[in-house]
């Protein structure tokens, strides 16, 4: 939010700043701003002296009383009554125009960096870099919306084949649910970890059944060369038949 205090110091700055910006209106809300925030400070000016001339009242009435001019201190006090509740009415719009104020400079953007190009929007930006992925070096398959290639597979089933020999925290959960037939390789010595962790029923954990759902499974021993071959051999086949992927 914009400081008032900046604002207050260095009104015609901040109006050339703003200016920067290309939104005509601001040098309105600026102006407007900035003569809510003189209000402010007249009205709280006349209240802190009405504020002080009671407290002086205040003392000169009890003096007056202790002294037995009784007619004199009343008077005073009518006066110190009157003082008090103008003092209360110019509280009370100080705080209204102050309100006022701190909801209008909310709206109000902060000047922008003096190396920051001028402009209404990041459309004025100049492009000093560009970094990240190439697009230009995706491959067919990567130029398609995730959203397609749900939407086909939910068309037609097994349009895509994904092999994943990744244990405990299987990431292509949601393949399988989009049309893509998932097959998971697992060891042969009770397959992934995941089937027997925490909470199980008949045997088999509840993370399983979440994480295992409409996949298929093969075991595949990786420690002999057959084994490995063989797992060679089915992501080659399933490459060449239906362009899967293996992760």
């Amino acid at each position: 939010m914009l400081d008032v205090r900046t604002l207050r110091n260095d009104l015609d700055g901040v109006t050339a700043a703003l200016a920067r910006r290309g939104d005509e209106s601001l040098d309105a809300d600026v102006v407007k701003a900035a003569a809510m925030d003189a209000e402010m400070r007249r009205l709280a000016a006349e209240r802190d002296q009405l504020r002080g001339r009671v407290n002086t009242l205040s003392k000169e009435v009890g003096a007056l009383f202790r002294e037995g001019r009784r007619d004199e201190a009343e008077g005073l006090q009518a006066e110190s009554r009157s003082l008090g509740d103008r003092e209360k009415e110019l509280d009370a719009q100080a705080d209204a125009v102050a309100a006022e104020l701190r909801s209008l400079l909310l709206v109000i953007p902060n000047v922008p960096h003096p190396e920051a190009p001028d402009g209404a929007g990041d459309a004025d930006n100049p492009v000093l870099q560009c970094g990240g992925p190439d697009p230009a070096g995706y491959g067919a398959a990567q130029r398609v919306p995730h959203w397609d290639i749900g939407a086909d597979g939910l068309a037609r089933p097994h349009a895509h084949v994904m092999l994943t020999m990744r244990e405990i925290r299987i990431g292509e959960d949601g393949s399988a649910e989009f049309g893509a037939k998932v097959i998971k390789v697992e060891a042969p010595d009770g397959g992934d970890p995941l089937r027997k962790w925490r909470k199980l029923y008949e045997g088999t954990s509840l993370w399983w059944a979440v994480q295992g759902r409409n996949k298929k499974s093969v075991t595949a021993n990786l420690k002999p060369p057959e084994g490995r071959e063989f797992v060679r051999k089915l992501i080659a086949d399933a490459q060449r038949r239906h362009g899967a992927s293996a992760v």
